[in-house]
């Protein structure tokens, strides 16, 4: 699980250039022929405040950080929360705005804080509207990697943990987390315990243990092509 064992190449941290990104929501900015000529993949998301962005050889990911009040050595689950096509904070959202304080994420993270449940939060975007799907997977992954090291759950540590993962996914998010929870449960394996054989995770225990979709843009045809996976999939609350 160190960045050189991981696929798509070594993890680079990035802070981002700034923390909120304005955007024009007038008939001009609609119809402007340079956003006309800009292919959908190449538009920039929706605002996100990022924390810190994870930079890959060929992909990017922006997250905000949500630590519990055990962390790091309390922490007993890592939430992986994806947003749909266009990238942002996510849904629910007032109508109209594509920035939302209070959205869904936003107000999941404040509430789990209060009530002291001991899970780090990680919200992610995409840097560019309507990612591939591969690259994104490889995004979060290393959200997953960056979060597994901040709660000292990764690394040369001898101390055992024992850690669950829960993907939220909302439309194209949630076709992403779909494909990254059939990913992690064959590298850690159902129990979790499979993820020892993987470098700076000896004596961890990264079980993925919860999968939400909220209308979720999951291709069925990519479903029934999998089908040998998705038997991993059978111990999720989902």
């Amino acid at each position: 699980m160190c960045p050189e064992a991981m696929p798509g190449g070594k993890m680079e941290e990035v802070s981002p250039k700034s923390s909120h990104r304005e955007v024009e929501d007038s008939p001009e900015a609609e119809s402007s022929p340079e956003l006309i000529n800009v292919p959908f993949e190449k538009l920039p998301a929706y605002p996100f405040p990022a924390d810190i962005q994870l930079k890959l050889d060929d992909a990017s990911i922006n997250v905000i950080m949500h630590k519990c009040h055990q962390h790091p050595k309390g922490t007993k689950a890592i939430v992986l929360l994806l947003p749909g096509v266009h990238g942002g904070v996510g849904p629910c959202r007032q109508p109209g705005q594509d920035f939302d304080e209070r959205c869904l994420y936003a107000s999941l993270a404040q509430r789990l804080h209060e009530r002291e449940i001991p899970a780090d939060l990680y919200r992610c975007s995409w840097p560019f509207m309507r990612p591939h799907i591969q690259n994104a997977v490889k995004g979060v992954v290393r959200a997953l990697h960056l979060a597994l090291f901040k709660a000292r759950v990764a690394g040369h540590h001898r101390r055992e943990r024992k850690v669950k993962v829960i993907l939220i996914g909302h439309s194209l998010g949630a076709s992403v987390a779909l494909s990254c929870a059939l990913y992690l449960c064959q590298q850690f394996g159902s129990d979790g315990r499979k993820c020892r054989d993987l470098d700076c995770l000896e004596h961890a225990s990264v079980q993925v243990a919860g999968l939400c979709t909220l209308n979720g843009a999951c291709n069925v045809q990519f479903l029934q092509d999998q089908l040998a996976l998705v038997k991993h999939l059978g111990s999720l609350q989902a």
